[in-house]
């Protein structure tokens, strides 16, 4: 998961450099598309890792947290944008550093990333999880469906062959 989150923010920060120096209207929609997209696709994907890894009684507070810590970049980007835009020579000379800026900051996040977060190793080995814990893969939460409609299958035919929902002795 961290690889993934790792290059989403790296493509990201990608497209936010290249985009001040592409003058076509069209070059410029699907770089700044590129760059909205590695977010929105990391994002998921840091939810994902911290449910893996946070057990079920501190993952609210973790969750709060990173909610937290996530609007502080709203608070401080905008003033930060606008005294680099203010430093430049020029207006266009100011918006070519803020997005640089920007890409710099995405790409160094990225890196990190992709070096630091491994849940899978540092997870230890595998174990059983008790009934009601969340986690696992889909293939055994789908295991664990089937031997549940099973089991009601079972119990409610009395385990022959009839028609679900005729109950015992029926």
């Amino acid at each position: 998961m961290g690889a993934a989150q790792g290059i989403a923010v790296c493509v990201a920060g990608c497209g936010m450099a290249a985009f001040p120096f592409v003058e076509a209207a069209a070059s410029r929609l699907v770089l700044v598309a590129l760059a909205f997209a590695g977010g929105g696709v990391a994002i998921p994907l840091h939810c994902m890792t911290a449910a893996e890894v946070v057990p079920a009684a501190q993952r609210g507070a973790v969750f709060g947290v990173v909610a937290a810590a996530g609007t502080l970049p709203g608070l401080v980007a905008p003033f930060l944008t606008c005294h680099l835009i203010d430093a430049g020579t020029t207006a266009e000379a100011g918006c070519r550093t803020a997005f640089l800026v920007a890409s710099v900051v995405m790409i160094l996040c990225g890196l990190i990333a992709l070096a630091r977060i491994r849940p899978e190793p540092d997870a230890g080995p595998p174990r059983r999880r008790r009934p009601g814990e969340a986690g696992g893969t889909l293939k055994s939460r789908t295991a664990g469906g089937a031997r549940l409609a099973l089991e009601y299958w079972q119990l409610t035919t009395g385990g022959r062959n009839g028609r679900p929902g005729r109950g015992r002795g029926a």
